[in-house]
Formats: structure tokens, sequence, C-alpha cells
């Protein structure tokens, strides 16, 4: 099952927004998150570096062993304001998707953290 295609994030920084991600269709690149990265880590699991005016972002994502399960975790130099809007796709990977209104749009929203 594919439950989370992607989710677009968003940066505020010094009164202007920034996203820092970024999709290839067949006549455009939008958005053009890539023009804020600075460096692309494998090991010990993907980091994604960005600079975004004066602010260095960090990224990081992995799988915990034996769990179904992503973290994505974010770290900054500066204050910063972060928006995540996940792409929910919850799909057999083998079909395309439609509206599912069996999916809970209610998250659980902690300090620091969302399920």
């Amino acid at each position: 099952m594919v439950a989370l295609s992607s989710y677009q994030e968003t940066i505020r920084c010094a009164d202007r927004e920034y996203e820092l991600g970024c999709n290839r269709y067949v006549s455009a690149v939008h958005p053009q998150g890539y023009r804020h990265l600075e460096y692309v880590q494998d090991a010990p699991f993907p980091t994604f570096g960005h600079k975004i005016v004066s602010a260095q972002i960090r990224k990081s994502v992995f799988m915990p062993y034996g769990h179904n399960a992503t973290v994505v975790t974010y770290e900054s130099d500066r204050d910063v304001a972060l928006e995540v809007r996940p792409l929910i796709a919850y799909r057999d990977y083998h079909h395309t998707a439609r509206q599912n209104g069996a999916i809970n749009s209610s998250p659980e929203i902690g300090q620091n953290a969302l399920r």
C-alpha cells in the first residue's frame, strides 16, 4: 500500500515563503525547491541541506527497522516556521488513486510532532 505519496514543505523566513519541494512535470518543474538545496547525504540515512536567506535547514528521512513508519525530522539554526501539506494516497501501489472518504483527516497534533 502507498499511504503517503509525498508532501509539500514551505519555510517561512524573513517575511517570505520558500518551498522546499520539487516536482517534475512534462513542461515544468514546480515548485523549484532545488534552488535552495546545498547538499544531499545518503549515510547513515538520507539528509538534505537547504539554505534559505541566512537559515540552514536540515531534513532527515529514515524508516525504523521492523516498523511500518517513516520518520522525517527538520532542524534549523534560525527561527523559522515550517508548513507541511501531506499528499495522502492510501492505495495499492499498482493502481492510481481516487478520493477516499475513509481517510481520517484529523491528525493527532502533539508538541513538535504530528501523527
